[in-house]
């Protein structure tokens, strides 16, 4: 099976500490990762296992297969 990320663009993030709502950060949100034999599969298996993100009611999710099947991590260095 393959790993797939799902993300979107729909939704609001705001600065920590911001204190105010019009500091609103346009970003991506990810969904969760999911494994499947097809993209459609792996969406099937990422709604079934997280009953909110139907309740949340996106309209556009993209989902993007995992070329090595885990994700890369890396520490961001600190911004000023």
């Amino acid at each position: 099976m393959k790993s797939y990320i799902f993300i979107t663009d729909e939704g609001s993030t705001f600065p920590p500490n911001s204190g105010s709502f019009s500091e609103e950060i346009e970003n991506l949100q990810v969904l969760g990762i999911e494994k499947g034999i097809t993209i459609t599969e792996a969406f099937n298996n990422l709604i079934r296992n997280n009953k909110w993100i139907e309740k949340a009611s996106f309209k556009e999710v993209t989902g993007y297969s995992l070329e090595n099947d885990t994700p890369s991590y890396f520490q961001v260095p600190t911004l000023e």
